[in-house]
């Protein structure tokens, strides 16, 4: 079976890092989607343990250092798909992970800001032609994360499992 978590670490992870990174490497996951990510040196030291620690594929942004976006680490391999064109302001809050039997994609949503990521997920999921796609959503409401999505095009789940080989 496959194993993954999503986790808005909050403004990339501040002091909490090591944490974060000890409860990701320890707790036996085989794909992390982690929202509020950042591309500064806390988001280098967790890229770096995940490595060390079997997660060969990083699905990222470019994002600014100080900018909230995505990140999607994987013992599996596969390929990215970024969306530049996906919101003006919020184009580094979603990323796609491709794998042969799904695709996995992660998304971060301002709160309390004005975006149009929602519609263009919509139309992006419409149009894959990949029998499922994982969409983990998060945002923060009253310190309550919420929003967990799966499109599903098979009849049944013994279908997924013998399209992926998992027991």
């Amino acid at each position: 079976m496959l194993k993954i978590v999503s986790w808005n670490i909050q403004q990339g992870g501040g002091s909490r890092i090591f944490n974060i990174i000890n409860a990701l490497v320890n707790g036996g996951f085989d794909m992390i989607a982690l929202s509020e990510f950042k591309n500064n040196a806390n988001g280098l030291k967790l890229k770096e343990a995940l490595l060390k620690n079997g997660y060969v594929f990083h699905c990222t942004t470019s994002a600014a250092v100080d900018e909230n976006s995505v990140l999607i680490a994987s013992k599996l391999s596969g390929q990215i798909e970024l969306y530049p064109k996906a919101d003006p302001n919020f184009s580094n809050n979603i990323v796609t992970a491709k794998f042969s039997a799904f695709n996995l994609m992660a998304v971060y949503l301002p709160h309390k800001k004005k975006h149009n990521l929602i519609p263009f997920i919509t139309e992006i999921v419409a149009q894959s032609q990949v029998p499922l796609t994982i969409i983990l959503v998060k945002i923060l409401l009253t310190k309550k994360v919420i929003h967990f999505g799966i499109k599903l095009k098979y009849n049944s789940l013994n279908q997924l499992n013998m399209l992926m080989h998992l027991d």
